[in-house]
C-alpha cells in the first residue's frame, strides 16, 4: 500500500465515521449516543483503521506489535463500555449491583482517566504517523 492510497483511506474512513456518528447522533438519540455511541465509533475506528495500519506496516517492512497493543486496549476499553450499559439497561437486579460496583470505582479511576485518553491519543497519532511517510 502506498502512502497516497493510506491518506486516501484514512481519509475515507474520517469521513465514514463522521457520518455515521452523526446518523447515530440524531437517528438513535444523544442519551444513546452518550451510553454506547462514542465506544461503538471508537471499536469500528480500531477496527478498520488497525487494518489499513497493519497494511501499510507491512509494506513498510515496520514491526506491527506496538499497533496491536494499542487497538487491544482501545478495542478493550470500548467493549467495557459497551457491555457495561447493555448489561445494565437489560438486567433488573443486576443493574442495581453494577451501579454501585461502578460508583465505587469510578472515584479511584476518573482521575487518571485523561491521563489515559492522552497517552491513547498519543499512540494513536504516531501510529498513524508512521505510515503516512516511505522510509
Amino acid at each position: 500500500m502506498t502512502a497516497r492510497t493510506y491518506s486516501a483511506n484514512l481519509l475515507s474512513l474520517c469521513t465514514g465515521l463522521l457520518v455515521i456518528g452523526l446518523i447515530l447522533h440524531f437517528g438513535a438519540g444523544s442519551r444513546w449516543f452518550s451510553f454506547y455511541g462514542w465506544a461503538s465509533l471508537a471499536l469500528i475506528a480500531v477496527t478498520i483503521g488497525g487494518t489499513l495500519i497493519f497494511k501499510r506496516y507491512r509494506t513498510l517492512g515496520l514491526r506491527r506489535w506496538p499497533a496491536l497493543l494499542v487497538m487491544f486496549l482501545i478495542a478493550s476499553a470500548c467493549l467495557i463500555q459497551i457491555g457495561f450499559w447493555a448489561m445494565f439497561f437489560s438486567t433488573d437486579a443486576q443493574g442495581l449491583a453494577l451501579a454501585a460496583g461502578r460508583s465505587m470505582i469510578l472515584p479511584l479511576i476518573e482521575p487518571w482517566l485523561p491521563l489515559a485518553g492522552g497517552i491513547s491519543a498519543i499512540a494513536v497519532v504516531w501510529l498513524l504517523g508512521r505510515g503516512v511517510y516511505d522510509n
